[in-house]
């Protein structure tokens, strides 16, 4: 009969213990090396490290709730944007004082329709949501302009807030994209 092999119980605690990181919960008990392999903690680095990382994970956290706030009041905006234009496209459309009215009212409906449609998109794709809407509206703005020279004066407040937030939420997607990453990268 076999004796079993002896090791003291402090040999077989060390030969067991498993360490995770205090980050991610990635096990980490088989390396030696300072960082966390999946996440990037400095598992054992020094509390000044350790701080300097949950700091810099926070940032990234905040710029992506500050981001999505942002690309609410895009996605806000387009539902107005869409609701003004089929209202408008359809008051146009049933009237008979304008000349080809009924192509100018469904006009306005499909640019509603292609605003309500890129507010759905800004929640699967943020960035080219608000691109395709923007590039929409100012594709607007100009041939409006070209038509009618005089109407890129009316207005002006309205179209500079709107073009305001839209620049906002612009920058806000690449930003909530960017920092996604870098947060998936450090995911707990």
């Amino acid at each position: 009969m076999e004796t079993p092999d002896h090791h003291s119980a402090s040999d077989q605690d060390q030969q067991t213990a498993v360490e995770y990181c205090d980050n991610c919960q990635h096990d980490i008990s088989g390396s030696e090396a300072k960082f966390c392999p999946k996440c990037g903690y400095p598992a054992r680095g020094t509390s000044a490290e350790q701080d300097n990382f949950r700091r810099a994970l926070k940032l990234k956290k905040d710029v992506v709730a500050d981001a999505k706030k942002k690309i609410k009041r895009v996605k806000v905006m387009l539902y107005i944007l869409g609701a003004i234009n089929v209202l408008v496209g359809l008051v146009i459309a049933l009237a008979d004082a304008i000349p080809d009215a009924m192509i100018v009212g469904i006009g306005a409906i499909i640019v509603g329709g292609v605003m309500f449609a890129c507010s759905t998109w800004v929640e699967k794709n943020p960035v080219s949501g608000i691109l395709v809407a923007f590039s929409v509206y100012m594709l607007l703005i100009i041939a409006n302009a070209i038509l009618e020279p005089a109407s890129i004066y009316r207005g002006i407040i309205f179209k500079i807030i709107i073009i305001g937030v839209f620049i906002k939420g612009i920058k806000s997607a690449y930003d909530y994209r960017e920092y996604s990453k870098k947060l998936e990268e450090h995911a707990a």
